[in-house]
């Protein structure tokens, strides 16, 4: 009978500390989601929607969460709230509202190089420093370290040759600009 309410008052303060615990990783956040659709909102002059937290937070000093605008709901935007004293917010909308012009501007290079081509621009999986403004122009976004341009490289295959696998899959490899047609960084930099 001892045994038995000793192991109930283990199980009783395991579920106590549980509970304290998730509630001091949490008290900090409580609102923050309303916090992070206000600040897009002021940022960008649109409405977003939350979807959801994203993992691996638990202890952190921040929150992220997924959003979309409402004008855009097919895009899903990181939005992360830093910070407990003096909140800082970050977020990668602006390479949503970016990426054509992105996509045209170094197309547009990259065919005095390589000839009829299209590039692909990824949209990081990370935010951006608080400094990027909602209007940033694409060439001053293109020149700043911290812009993580994830881009592709694809070449128009002349006529009657075939891809060797055919998978696009092959083209899209983080910061570099590849030449699927012959498997060679630009420059001569080595192979894909």
């Amino acid at each position: 009978m001892l045994w038995c309410s000793r192991k109930g008052l283990i199980l009783g303060l395991c579920l106590l500390w549980t509970a304290v615990f998730w509630g001091i990783l949490f008290s900090c956040r409580e609102g923050e989601t309303e916090r992070m659709l206000d600040y897009m909102k002021e940022k960008y002059g649109e409405d977003f929607a939350d979807e959801e937290a994203c993992a691996g937070q638990t202890g952190k000093a921040y929150t992220m969460r997924r959003m979309h605008s409402k004008s855009r709901p097919d895009e899903s935007v990181l939005v992360r709230a830093m910070g407990r004293e003096e909140v800082v917010f970050q977020d990668n909308y602006l390479a949503y509202l970016l990426k054509e012009e992105i996509e045209k501007t170094i197309g547009e290079i990259a065919g005095e190089v390589f000839g009829e081509c299209k590039v692909f621009y990824k949209i990081p999986e990370l935010v951006f420093p608080p400094e990027f403004p909602a209007d940033m122009e694409v060439d001053a976004f293109l020149r700043h370290p911290l812009s993580m341009e994830d881009l592709c490289l694809c070449q128009r295959q002349p006529s009657g040759q075939t891809k060797a696998d055919g998978r696009v899959s092959d083209c899209l490899m983080p910061g570099k600009l590849c030449d699927r047609r012959s498997g060679q960084l630009p420059g001569g930099g080595g192979n894909v």
